[in-house]
């Protein structure tokens, strides 16, 4: 044949690794055909390569479709009925290279074979019917033929799909399709009483194979075609979906191809090749990504897989996630991007000296730097080793093309070591390289917890409305970043610097309680005493801002605004919410007694020196001030 050369001549250096997949339905008429057609090109256009197998012998048409192949080879190419013929005359397996014809390749190097049912001439027929299929596997070694036959697919041509389009109903070329060769099987069907009846007996043979003597277990996809896009508001449709799932035992939801009305069906087009952005296609995609995860070799499947793990943390089919999850590090433990996500499912699992062992493999090296590094310290962190941890995410800050969020999460890790060294950070090659106003806030608002993380915030904010300045971003953005300089350089004991920012914002009439209480704040640490007159304002407006009251913050400054005005029970009242409020929120929070963000437990020891402080009818000392 003119593409022999191709067909005889794969790459050695592919893995020889094979997924078949058989789709199968009861009846015909359900896009059975067309569904395995569209999976096969949007495979290929992946950089797969895919055999197809016409087993549909009875009503072949898998070579009508247009897969580009030159006419001429399609019509003199033998195929399954032939192959079986010569087998049965001469008892000799015959070479399946003869009985392939291929496509041409594909973007991505993909590529698509075809074993058609059998050569399309006048004896097509003839051959078909002296073929007995019970004689075939009782007196001819059927079943070593067709194990043969799925070797040399494999040896000989090496594709990553085999896909195979099997005849309806019950019968013994179904069997050969649905139990003996495949790994999965796709069972496309309409979901009426019919197809109900006819395929709980296919479902059911397909399964007691895992108990019979080869052990086989295979995997079942299902798949709910034509169904027409019309408003269920009798829940018929829902109703029939529930019985197919209950009497199926189907587990996963279905995928469902909606009926196309078009005329493109008549020309046979291959909606993944010829009308990607149609949502025929997009379900095909679908239908295809569901056979890629429950392939174990495929590591876009592999990949896909461990990322639904990572988003579905309701799932309760924990034995066969595990199943899965070692056949993904048995096959792929030299893929970074795949330990990566394993380790991460693992971390997520609670085991991290797991997780820390994968990304420990040499493999592991090749993934992105800056992932693999915080991956490594997440995990260290889990096993309580905060100080290894903190290394680690130090190493994040030297490299130059990071995103803001990884070095967020890197923060968050070192913030939590017990002698966390962040002097630098701010003038680091991670930072230096990010220059977006939002980006650097809000890393800059993360940098709290010490007068060292408060400096380098700082410099960050410094950055960050120069920035600002440089793209005239606007009144609100400069406002916004000047808060937050403001409140940093109070924590930093930068007093008239504070009252600088805080005056103007606090005079005007509509000023917001946060601007006036800072103002006082600033200027009691540039004084080194309380102005009760600003507190009495702050206590009496904050009566009002009913829509501040329940955070933690709020009813702290407000104990502080109603003691120094002479208030004495309303400021207990609200020491008590404040602490009832930190309990309920249980997270990090802004103490004014401080002046930075702090870890809940130091938030509820500055409560409680507070407390004392009341309790013996003192003044207050807040350590911002008078311990710098």
């Amino acid at each position: 044949m003119e593409n022999e050369e191709v067909v005889r001549a794969p790459s050695s250096k592919r893995a020889s690794s094979m997924y078949v997949v058989t789709f199968y339905s009861f009846k015909g008429g359900v896009g059975r055909t067309m569904a395995l057609v569209n999976v096969a090109a949007h495979l290929a256009s992946m950089g797969s390569r895919v055999l197809i197998v016409d087993f549909d012998l009875e009503a072949p048409g898998l070579d009508t479709i247009g897969l580009g192949a030159d006419a001429v080879t399609v019509s003199r190419t033998r195929g399954v009925v032939d192959f079986v013929t010569e087998y049965r005359k001469t008892g000799e397996v015959p070479d399946v290279r003869d009985f392939v014809y291929d496509c041409p390749v594909l973007e991505n190097n993909g590529q698509i074979f075809v074993m058609p049912a059998g050569r399309d001439d006048d004896g097509y027929a003839e051959r078909l019917s002296s073929i007995s299929w019970s004689t075939l596997y009782e007196q001819e070694d059927g079943f070593v033929l067709f194990e043969d036959l799925k070797a040399q697919w494999r040896d000989a041509l090496r594709p990553d799909y085999v896909l195979i389009d099997s005849r309806t109903g019950h019968t013994d070329v179904g069997g050969i399709c649905t139990r003996q060769l495949p790994d999965a099987v796709v069972v496309v069907f309409i979901p009426n009483q019919q197809n109900l009846r006819g395929l709980e007996r296919v479902v059911q043979d397909i399964r007691q194979e895992e108990n019979g003597p080869r052990e086989k277990k295979t995997n079942l996809h299902f798949v709910i075609s034509n169904v027409p896009d019309l408003d269920d508001e009798e829940r018929i449709l829902a109703g029939r979906i529930n019985a197919f799932r209950r009497d199926l035992q189907i587990r996963e939801r279905p995928t469902i191809v909606h009926r196309y009305d078009s005329l493109s069906l008549l020309t046979q087009s291959i909606f993944t090749k010829d009308r990607p952005r149609s949502r025929l296609a997009r379900e095909y995609r679908q239908l295809s990504s569901v056979i890629q995860r429950a392939n174990p070799a495929d590591p876009r499947g592999a990949i896909d897989f461990l990322e639904r793990v990572l988003r579905d943390r309701t799932t309760h089919d924990v034995a066969s996630i595990e199943s899965r999850l070692d056949k993904i590090r048995e096959r792929h433990g030299d893929n970074p991007e795949i330990l990566l996500l394993l380790a991460e499912v693992r971390q997520r699992q609670g085991r991290a000296e797991e997780a820390l062992t994968l990304l420990q493999r040499p493999a592991a090296s090749r993934a992105s730097a800056a992932e693999r590094i915080l991956a490594i310290a997440e995990a260290r962190r889990s096993l309580g080793e905060s100080d290894a941890a903190a290394s680690d995410a130090l190493r994040i800050f030297d490299l130059a093309d990071v995103d803001a969020s990884t070095v967020s999460r890197a923060l968050q890790i070192l913030l939590t070591a017990d002698e966390a060294d962040v002097s630098g950070i701010s003038t680091s090659n991670a930072l230096k390289a990010i220059v977006d106003v939002d980006e650097l806030s809000w890393i800059a608002s993360q940098l709290n917890g010490s007068k060292t993380a408060l400096g380098e915030a700082k410099v960050l904010l410094d950055k960050a409305r120069q920035v600002a300045s440089e793209e005239r971003s606007g009144t609100s953005v400069l406002l916004r970043i000047e808060y937050e300089l403001g409140l940093v350089h109070i924590g930093l004991g930068k007093f008239e610097d504070a009252t600088k920012i805080f005056s103007p914002r606090a005079m005007l009439p509509s000023a917001e309680i946060s601007d006036m209480f800072n103002l006082a704040m600033s200027r009691w640490g540039r004084d080194k005493r309380p102005d009760p007159e600003a507190f009495i304002a702050i206590a009496q407006k904050g009566e009002t801002e009913t829509s501040l009251h329940g955070g933690a913050n709020f009813h702290q400054c407000m104990f502080i605004a109603w003691w120094i005005a002479g208030h004495r029970q309303a400021a207990l009242a609200n020491l008590h919410a404040a602490h009832e409020a930190a309990l309920n929120q249980g997270v990090a929070e802004f103490s004014c007694w401080r002046y930075m963000r702090i870890a809940l437990p130091k938030f509820l020891e500055d409560l409680s020196e507070m407390k004392t402080a009341a309790r013996r009818e003192e003044a207050l000392y807040p350590p911002f001030i008078y311990q710098p």
